[in-house]
């Protein structure tokens, strides 16, 4: 799949505008799984981490390490629109993110749709993105799963990359996950999963922003906010290559429909 311009992103920059306008960054830990960024309002944003996408050496990424403490935050938020380095753009999506809690509050999208609930018995899944705990659960109830996902190639039920265009369009309900927007796919995913009854987007690099997805194909918008209370464990579980199942106690979901969806 190729990469292109990405107008959800270039959208989300411009919905997270506001929240970010005049922060700075706190705080900044890149671990293993998850970059986790703090604005100096104690408000925390995240991102995955596509190991597999990142090749060579990373000394020289950025000119001054130290320097990225006390960055205007909207600076950093840019490089989730910009075609750079894709650990910049990771960390971009974290800022925009840092803006969630703020956003959904004013826009009172702080529920927690049952994803689950839309999924009817005689569905087929198909997910880009393994996500551990929707796999698990779809298995409970019994239905066929098609997963793709480039990090976990050749594991038991990941299927090839190669057939994703072939069996994607046969799934009434697809599960994206927020790394689409990382690596740039999304567009075209939505392109492939036409014929989707419902496309949930989900994980913790879901960007919360409504208005990013209008007249997309994406019907559901599911991401994580965390709980700035518990800052000083979200950041050392980070650093401490910490992945989402031991940053779980930290988190709170959101999840809800878009009712603007092509």
């Amino acid at each position: 799949m190729g990469i292109r311009d990405n107008n959800i992103l270039s959208r989300a920059y411009e919905e997270a505008a506001p929240y970010l306008e005049g922060r700075t960054v706190q705080d900044l830990r890149i671990g293993l799984s998850i970059v986790g960024l703090e604005l100096d309002n104690g408000e925390l944003g995240s991102s995955y981490v596509l190991r597999e996408e990142l090749s060579g050496c990373l000394d020289g990424i950025f000119s001054d390490n130290l320097g990225l403490l006390g960055m205007d935050a909207l600076e950093i938020g840019r490089w989730a629109t910009e075609k750079t380095h894709i650990l910049k753009r990771a960390m971009g999506i974290a800022a925009l993110n840092a803006g969630a809690r703020t956003y959904l509050e004013e826009k009172n999208l702080l529920g927690n749709l049952d994803v689950f609930s839309l999924i009817r018995p005689d569905d087929t899944i198909g997910m880009v993105g393994y996500l551990g705990p929707v796999v698990k659960q779809v298995r409970k109830m019994g239905l066929t799963l098609h997963a793709f996902d480039k990090g976990h190639a050749g594991q038991p039920g990941v299927e090839p990359l190669d057939q994703m265009t072939e069996m994607l369009p046969k799934c009434p309900l697809v599960f994206l996950s927020g790394t689409t927007l990382i690596n740039n796919s999304i567009e075209e995913l939505l392109e492939i999963c036409a014929n989707a009854r419902e496309i949930i987007l989900i994980g913790s690099t879901t960007l919360p922003y409504l208005e990013a997805y209008r007249d997309t194909r994406v019907s559901v918008i599911a991401g994580t906010l965390w709980k700035t209370d518990l800052a000083e464990d979200f950041k050392k579980i980070v650093s401490l290559a910490g992945g989402i199942p031991t940053l779980r106690p930290c988190s709170q979901k959101f999840a809800y429909r878009n009712p603007a969806r092509r």
